[in-house]
């Protein structure tokens, strides 16, 4: 569902831009994704062998269209094959292997005239085609989620809607949306042989709030600022979980032809959850802690530089609570990619790229000593694009 919300902001802030519209695009691809980590410890505290990595190998396709001036269709699926090896001991048994499609997700745009100003109405679906058990089967050996989100995705049936409006403001725009996110329940299977009965997770509002200034030569800057209230996580129809609200504030500069950057920040209130003896309360302390991050990016003609850097802060949990305690931590990342064009109508797309992530106090898989945890992540992949 994290695709699927992407896919809504993104399609409209391109649409309120003015950039948005064309006949159609279907783009295949194939990407190769490596990571291993290095520094991990064992039961006592003492350095441990490197024993956590993986591999993933995907195939994404997405296709765009549109019906008329005012209504657009897009999807996008991808089978993946992966390796997982999450083996603090050194032994071979909790190795996992992955084969399979992730989540389809299908949607349509229409863009008309409300209060006399330009808007949008997006509504997308998640189409359940992946396995529901594989999230959390290969979460352990993989990077920290709150560093890189996992690409696989195998959820239950979902909807989202949101609707925009652009409203002029001189030579610029001011952007609002609205948006509520659907999710459906499920039954993921944790690898324990056991499925986890009636597992929802929780629906999301979201508000955003733009100011787009133009400039000449296709120039301009944005201010952002959103927020997401997120409802309850339920087991069975008993909430377990609700993720507090978070506000993000972000300026970004663009130019299509040389240096452009985005900075930004992301703010957590603390949440609820189910205590001990079923008392569903306010936590008193964040799961989430605060995160910034910042990524430029430089354009020379069909080759672009771009890359990233994020800082996450400790949440508010001491570190004695092995459960809920996260130290932060921070990426840097570099993200080169050449476009060949082959005619008036397609291009290849070569991509590349290398983080590194040092994800800070984390204790190993069985629960021991805490240490800074480094992550070598590696991404390869190219795609073909043709226009429609």
């Amino acid at each position: 569902m994290r695709n699927l919300k992407k896919s809504l902001l993104g399609s409209a802030l391109l649409w309120i831009l003015g950039t948005g519209a064309f006949g159609g695009q279907l783009s295949l691809g194939g990407q190769f994704n490596a990571w291993n980590a290095t520094n991990t410890v064992n039961l006592d505290g003492s350095p441990a062998p490197n024993n956590f990595e993986g591999w993933e190998i995907w195939a994404p396709l997405s296709l765009s269209f549109n019906v008329d001036g005012g209504l657009g269709f897009y999807g996008q699926t991808e089978y993946g094959n992966g390796y997982y090896k999450d083996t603090p001991s050194g032994s071979t048994s909790d190795i996992q292997y992955m084969n399979n499609f992730s989540d389809t997700v299908v949607g349509a745009d229409l863009n008309f005239k409300s209060f006399n100003v330009p808007s949008i109405l997006n509504v997308g679906f998640n189409i359940p085609t992946g396995d529901p058990s594989w999230e959390q089967r290969q979460i352990a050996s993989s990077v920290p989620t709150e560093f890189l989100a996992s690409r696989y995705r195998g959820r239950g049936f979902g909807i989202s809607a949101m609707y925009a409006l652009a409203f002029p403001a001189g030579s610029a725009q001011i952007g609002a949306s609205a948006g509520y996110l659907y999710s459906g329940n499920y039954n993921p299977n944790f690898g324990t042989g056991s499925p986890v009965a009636d597992l929802k997770l929780g629906d999301s509002v979201f508000v955003s709030f733009n100011h787009i200034q133009p400039f000449s030569d296709n120039q301009s800057q944005i201010i952002r600022l959103s927020g997401l209230y997120s409802l309850t996580t339920s087991i069975d129809k008993q909430s377990v979980f609700q993720m507090g609200p978070n506000i993000n504030a972000s300026y970004s500069w663009n130019n299509p032809k040389a240096f452009s950057f985005d900075l930004g920040v992301q703010y957590f209130l603390p949440g609820q959850r189910q205590q001990i003896g079923g008392a569903f309360v306010t936590e008193p302390q964040i799961s989430y802690g605060a995160r910034f991050y910042l990524a430029p990016s430089y354009v020379m003609g069909d080759f672009t530089l771009a890359s990233q850097a994020k800082y996450i802060l400790p949440n508010g949990y001491p570190q004695s609570d092995t459960v809920l305690y996260n130290g932060g931590g921070y990426l840097l990342g570099v993200n080169p990619s050449f476009r060949l064009k082959l005619d008036d109508s397609s291009a290849l797309k070569f991509s590349a790229g290398y983080d590194f992530i040092n994800a800070q106090n984390l204790g190993n898989a069985l629960g021991g000593g805490r240490a800074d945890i480094y992550y070598n992540n590696w991404t390869f992949g190219t795609s073909y694009e043709v226009k429609l």
